[in-house]
């Protein structure tokens, strides 16, 4: 891939209207800071290390539900490898058809720790290679959860619901978008869509992918709170997830792609991976990725504790002792929901 550099993180810039944020966090560049006012920001990187802690401020709670706990990290990477496993040879752009050898400039918005991007450049896909040349970029509203280390990749801040800066338009062969169901509502990712069409090279391909996190048709009363968690978390925090999927090509067509497809595959929560082929260890990370997701989602659960609270969960003690229930749960039984993955060609 050409001479080898590190991975670079640009200061953030904002567009008229964007959204701004308080700082990089300094365990990822200690030398950059943020122009943008202290006064205004959206989220703030945390200064513990508690794995389920978050800030009091509303805003930062309910914008990102999973926020950014120490944990989320390492749950973004767990993920990585479940792909990988679900999809051989497709792991990370989810079609055999996708030539990785024609990607000459490569966007992934939402990056989160920039380890889908380090990855592709590190292992390929179907047997072929990146370009030598090829220019990696990650993008997302903060970088304090990037972990890419050694790859020569761009980080910049940049928030996917605002338009992206002209010069960027026209220019890349691949852009993702993956997983931003819990940051979004159905007619925002429309507007993410939008913006991302406008990034792609005629015959560029961009590919999202979402995940309705529950189960289809709760058989117990774990899976009926899991289903119930979510679906009142969601309607106080005005996020679609299940609209988000449903909409998917529809949004994507609607963008203006030439060439749409949208399939479902299942995603395994728990011990359920095995029954779908994979390994012990893989089952384990599954558990990990579940169990850290649902701690992730403490904050924002606590948060309408007391005036509106999600499936019955009034106070911390409720939630730990849940939280202990489901790690059983997905250890001893687990489910799978519907995974949504589109790819659309401009």
């Amino acid at each position: 891939m050409g001479e080898r550099r590190d991975a670079v993180i640009h200061p953030p810039t904002h567009p008229p209207g964007a959204r701004c944020h308080s700082s990089i966090h300094p365990s990822i560049h200690p030398s950059i800071t943020s122009p943008c006012p202290v006064s205004t920001p959206l989220s703030t990187p945390l200064a513990t290390h508690d794995p389920t802690a978050m800030s009091a401020s509303r805003e930062d709670q309910l914008t990102y539900l999973f926020g950014h706990a120490t944990s989320e990290s390492e749950r973004l990477n767990f993920q990585q490898e479940l792909f990988n496993a679900l999809f051989p040879g497709r792991e990370y752009v989810h079609s055999a058809e996708y030539d990785v050898s024609r990607a000459h400039r490569v966007l992934d918005t939402a990056t989160g720790t920039g380890v889908w991007l380090e990855r592709l450049a590190r292992d390929g896909q179907g047997g072929k290679r990146l370009p030598a040349n090829v220019q990696l970029e990650g993008s997302d509203i903060v970088l304090d959860k990037v972990t890419a280390k050694g790859t020569p990749i761009d980080f910049s801040v940049h928030d996917v619901l605002q338009p992206f800066p002209q010069e960027q338009h026209g220019k890349y062969d691949l852009v993702q978008m993956r997983y931003v169901l819990m940051a979004m509502n159905s007619e925002q990712y429309a507007t993410a869509i939008r913006n991302l069409y406008a990034l792609l090279k005629p015959g560029g391909t961009l590919q999202v992918v979402e995940l309705d996190p529950r189960p289809a048709a709760p058989r117990n009363e774990t899976e009926h709170f899991i289903k119930d968690m979510f679906d009142g978390l969601w309607s106080r925090a005005n996020k679609d997830p299940p609209g988000i999927c449903r909409d998917m090509q529809a949004h994507l067509r609607t963008a203006g792609f030439s060439s749409v497809h949208v399939q479902t595959s299942s995603w395994p929560w728990g011990r359920v991976a095995q029954e779908m082929g994979l390994s012990k260890e893989v089952m384990l990370k599954s558990v990990a990725n579940t169990t850290f997701a649902f701690k992730a989602l403490k904050g924002p659960i606590l948060f309408f504790a007391d005036k509106a609270p999600v499936a019955g969960v009034t106070s911390e003690a409720i939630f730990d002792q849940r939280a202990e229930d489901i790690e059983r749960f997905y250890l001893e039984i687990g489910f799978s929901s519907d995974l949504y993955i589109g790819i659309a060609v401009r």
